[in-house]
C-alpha cells in the first residue's frame, strides 16, 4: 500500500533534483579546462604558495584557469565529479555546462557552450550532487 506514495514522492524528488541540475547558476570561483588543472591549484595553494600565484603558474602557456571573484560564469547542467581537502577544509569539484558570463551586470552568451570543472565560492543546492552520484 506504501509504495505508490513512496514511488511518487521519490519520482518529485528526482524530477526536483534534476530541475535543479538544469537550471542556470551565476557563480564565482575557480574554474578550469579539466578537473587535474583544479585539483593541481588547490594541491600547490595548500603547500603555501599565493592562490592567484598558483592560477598564473597554471596558465603559464595558455589560459586554462580563471579565479573568477568579479565576473560570474554562467553554468547549467551541474554534476559533482569528486572531492578534495585543501588547507582542512573538504572542497566538491563540479563539472557543468558553461553558457556564458555576467560582467558588470551585463550577460554575455558563450557559443558554443562549453564543459568547464570548477569549485565555487558560494555553496550549491544539494540537489545538484546528484549529477555526479
Amino acid at each position: 500500500m506504501l509504495a505508490g506514495p513512496v514511488v511518487a514522492t521519490a519520482a518529485i524528488v528526482l524530477a526536483t533534483a534534476s530541475t535543479l541540475a538544469n537550471d542556470r547558476h551565476a557563480l564565482n570561483g575557480l574554474f578550469c579546462n579539466t578537473k587535474a588543472q583544479v585539483e593541481m591549484v588547490f594541491k600547490e595553494a595548500g603547500r603555501g604558495i599565493p592562490f592567484q600565484g598558483v592560477v598564473e603558474m597554471v596558465n603559464q602557456d595558455k589560459v586554462v584557469c580563471v579565479h573568477a571573484t568579479k565576473v560570474r560564469y554562467v553554468v547549467r547542467n551541474i554534476g559533482s565529479v569528486s572531492t578534495m581537502v585543501s588547507r582542512g577544509s573538504q572542497l566538491n569539484i563540479y563539472e557543468a555546462t558553461l553558457t556564458g558570463l555576467i560582467v558588470g551586470g551585463n550577460s554575455r552568451p558563450i557559443e558554443p557552450p562549453l564543459q568547464i570543472f570548477f569549485v565555487p565560492t558560494e555553496r550549491l543546492p544539494s540537489a545538484v550532487l546528484l549529477r555526479g552520484a
